[in-house]
């Protein structure tokens, strides 16, 4: 049975949400401070300028031509598009919309079942628990698209019904902006499998097999088709030993597990946020996915009712013009970044411009600011690179091995970390100088005078 929520207009909490995501965004210029931003922004501006989907390296000078798959392609594009329109504050804007439209939609979709405190703790939740992974990068691009496919298939599960094919638009958009659609393949089966546990006739397991079906159909539409699905499968994967970058996720994770191992008809649900909690804990990505998706899992095991959320025209058009100002201006004012642990834009300004287009020794993580300045890195952070070379890099601390790289790849200068052994070899290397030192960085040259 459905009802208004007395008092208050339930559709306003997905505005609040959302005006509060987007205000807080747009000043934490910090989200646009991680080094694979840049390559993402080169790799589309790349596609723009030569109308294809990238396939192979064209950016590094040790890999350069060898396979590359990026399957967020199309995030790709919208964040070199935002950035050859606004600079940095155009993919700050961008990121912000996308943010805000994620959390917006998720809190009208938790308003048709929860009101009050617990819709407003829970949207606290999912916004503290995903805090650490916000970062303008194409998971975030992605997250609305998550998030209306995501509600589409838990709200038909929870009415006993066949998901709706409209959805299927959504898992085609997400699959081409982001290798984390495999997650909502992934929830989909789960509930599948749990409406034919509770209803276990051959018309439900129909149903939910030609949707499974259509939505991994959709997901191969991509232009890496059945290779970007298992690109999308091997993305998930975490290194042995590699350490949690956050542990936010448990303050979601505890109270969604106390819920549903509490009645055998959500085990599964209960499955699906203890696979998700496993690897948010390691993959920003998944910590977003993990936010959206936990509470829409729970929203009918705790329902206070069925409710009728709506959004009043006027309040709907004053945030949509005030979210577009705020958006234009944003855009509008320059933004450089500052110094960083993956922007050595002073160490970089030392550099001789004889020299910059001249094999570099770098550390990896100021890769994609040589990238998107284009400069052909040594080594960056994309995951192409083959392990065994990455280790050989990271011993290139040891004279003994340093020297002979340099000359095997014929190295005219070095852009590395202060803490690199590295830099203290080539300190007491003969016919090389240090050049510039910084907090960040440390340039040497060849010293031609050798």
């Amino acid at each position: 049975m459905t009802s208004h929520v007395s008092r208050y207009d339930a559709g306003l909490w997905a505005l609040c949400a959302a005006a509060f995501v987007l205000a807080a965004i747009l000043v934490s210029p910090p989200i646009l401070q991680n080094g694979d931003l840049y390559w993402h922004i080169a790799a589309g501006r790349w596609m723009i300028e030569n109308h294809a989907v990238l396939r192979i390296d064209p950016f590094s000078f040790t890999f350069t031509g060898y396979p590359w798959h990026t399957q967020g392609w199309l995030s790709q594009l919208l964040l070199a598009f935002a950035f050859l329109g606004g600079g940095f504050g155009g993919v700050l804007a961008l990121g912000a919309l996308a943010a805000a439209a994620a959390t917006g939609t998720l809190a009208y979709c938790l308003s048709r079942y929860w009101c009050g405190v617990l819709l407003g703790g829970g949207i606290v939740l999912v916004l503290v628990s995903a805090a650490t992974a916000i970062s303008a990068l194409p998971y975030l691009l992605a997250l609305p698209a998550a998030v209306i496919f995501t509600a589409g298939v838990v709200a038909a599960r929870d009415q006993n019904r066949r998901p709706s094919f409209t959805l299927l638009l959504a898992m085609l958009l997400w699959a081409n902006l982001h290798t984390s659609f495999v997650l909502g393949l992934g929830v989909t089966a789960a509930l599948g499998l749990e409406a034919f546990i509770t209803q276990p006739r051959l018309a439900v397991a129909r149903d939910w097999l030609v949707f499974c079906g259509y939505a991994l159909i959709a997901s191969l539409a991509t232009p890496y088709g059945v290779e970007g699905l298992i690109h999308a499968i091997h993305s998930l994967r975490i290194p042995l030993g590699a350490p949690a970058h956050t542990l936010l996720p448990l303050l979601l994770a505890l109270p969604a597990m106390a819920v549903l191992l509490r009645r055998r008809a959500t085990l599964l649900r209960a499955a699906c946020v203890a696979l998700l909690f496993g690897l948010a804990l390691y993959l920003p990505a998944a910590q977003l996915i993990f936010a959206a998706t936990v509470p829409l899992l729970l929203a009918e095991p705790l329902a206070q009712g069925h409710f009728r959320p709506r959004i009043a025209l006027r309040p709907a058009l004053a945030f949509a013009g005030l979210a577009l100002l705020a958006v234009a201006v944003r855009a509008f004012l320059p933004l450089d970044l500052s110094d960083s642990p993956v922007t050595p834009a002073e160490a970089f300004r030392h550099v001789p411009a004889d020299l910059i287009h001249s094999p570099v020794l770098n550390e990896a993580a100021f890769g994609g600011y040589l990238i998107v300045s284009d400069v052909r890195p040594f080594i960056d952070s994309r995951p192409h690179y083959p392990s065994s070379f990455r280790a050989r890099a990271a011993e290139f601390g040891n004279p003994a091995l340093l020297a002979p790289a340099l000359e095997r790849y014929h190295i005219c200068w070095t852009l590395l970390a202060p803490g690199n052994p590295a830099v203290k070899a080539l300190d007491g290397l003969k016919g090389w100088k240090r050049l510039y030192s910084g907090p960040f960085a440390v340039v040497h040259v060849k010293d031609e005078a050798s």
